[in-house]
């Protein structure tokens, strides 16, 4: 399943590249098919439901601020059951949690009550980026693997 969410990554970071050179060169015609091109893409995900899209955007959101690791930013413990479910159907084998909410302990037991432990920490790249520089904020990280 995880590679039909790369490929279609691919495909749309793809079609954004080729709106990009065609606004550079001021072609409406190109602007617009990659537009309609971003629609196709769009049904296609949503064609294959609700988990696709929430992977593709965990996805992307790795690609787009540089990580090597999906990072979790977000996930309260009673989404714990479902976000693992997800990631075991998906063949998710590690990734990083980097929530400060106040619940973010507790997410963290129920992630490993679902089949991950905790394997570390590292400083990945956070959602935010330097508006000057481009580069992303650096923020510590716990990093899962399934338990195998």
């Amino acid at each position: 399943m995880m590679e039909k969410v790369i490929a279609l990554y691919e495909k749309e970071a793809a079609n954004v590249a080729a709106y990009d050179a065609a606004e550079a060169a001021n072609d409406q015609a190109g602007m617009e098919a990659a537009r309609d091109l971003h629609k196709a893409h769009c049904q296609e995900a949503e064609d294959n439901g609700r988990e696709f899209c929430y992977m593709l955007r965990l996805y992307t959101d790795m690609k787009e601020r540089g990580n090597t690791l999906i990072a979790l930013d977000d996930v309260h413990d009673y989404q714990a059951e479902e976000v693992t479910a997800i990631f075991h159907r998906f063949g998710i084998q590690r990734f990083a949690f980097s929530s400060t909410w106040s619940s973010a302990i507790s997410a963290m037991w129920e992630l490993t009550a679902h089949g991950y432990s905790m394997d570390g920490m590292a400083q990945i790249n956070g959602r935010y980026a330097n508006v000057r520089t481009g580069e992303h904020e650096k923020i510590p990280a716990i990093i899962f693997s399934v338990n195998v």
